[in-house]
């Protein structure tokens, strides 16, 4: 059961979804829009003696899901 980090398209509101299934509704847990993106999230891993280790870097305020305008990441 992986959790998932979704931005809502009306109140702008970033939160975690616990997804028991994909079928799931998923509502914005600020506003209960259902006009939600999913978007990608820093991964944490344990790794010998290196406790949460990020396999990828958050973004800024200007970036998409996919690419960052400000830092190009």
């Amino acid at each position: 059961m992986p959790i998932f980090e979704f931005k809502c398209s009306e109140c702008k509101e970033i939160f975690e979804v616990l997804l028991f299934n994909s079928r799931e509704t998923i509502k914005c847990k600020n506003c209960e829009s259902e006009k939600v993106l999913r978007i990608l999230s820093p991964i944490s891993f344990k790794s010998g003696d290196n406790f949460n280790s990020t396999a990828a870097q958050g973004s800024c305020d200007n970036c998409s899901a996919t690419s960052c305008s400000t830092c190009h990441r």
